[in-house]
């Protein structure tokens, strides 16, 4: 997630696994839309946070990258 939002262009980024198959753009647009002033829109399905399934400002690179530099 840190590296492909600080590659990206766009102030926000849609984060996911590679083996969505069942993904589409009306899912993401809602999760994108959900987002409003927030850093973070992440879904909660099935009694857990999607966090491969989310909206993430470039905002939070800062906090993504301290996370890897703690291990």
């Amino acid at each position: 997630m840190y590296y492909g939002l600080q590659a990206a262009s766009a102030e926000i980024g849609f984060v996911t696994s590679c083996d969505a198959q069942f993904l589409n753009a009306r899912f993401i647009e809602s999760i994108v839309a959900a987002l409003g002033d927030a850093d973070v829109a992440v879904p909660f399905w099935e009694g857990r946070l999607q966090p491969r399934h989310a909206a993430y400002r470039r905002t939070v690179i800062s906090y993504l990258k301290q996370q890897l530099d703690d291990g």
